[in-house]
């Protein structure tokens, strides 16, 4: 959901005057996305894969004997994930779609 948000934010730029849109200013959308969202999008698949792996107890650093420490890193992955200013994402990308297209 968060990169549905961003990208409306960013082509939100463009429509302003879509009879300016062209295929530049759509690839300048894109690489505004990915430089944005990319690291935080693989964080957040490889977060979930390896929670997955905890959940299963596939992750021995991390079994039902260190039940404190499992519950630790859940917090601090939940935090993570639901804590995060996407307000302040949009307005970072849309910041550097910008500069791409100035």
């Amino acid at each position: 959901m968060e990169d549905v948000v961003v990208l409306a934010g960013l082509f939100d730029v463009l429509v302003t005057n879509p009879s300016e849109i062209s295929r530049d200013k759509i690839e300048a959308v894109f690489a505004a996305f990915d430089a944005n969202r990319r690291e935080r999008d693989l964080w957040l698949v490889q977060s979930s894969r390896y929670m997955a792996d905890v959940y299963q107890r596939r992750v021995p650093e991390l079994g039902l004997d260190r039940l404190v420490e499992l519950r630790d890193e859940i917090v601090r992955r939940q935090d993570i994930c639901w804590n995060f200013d996407l307000k302040a994402s949009v307005e970072e990308a849309r910041r550097d779609l910008k500069e791409r297209l100035a």
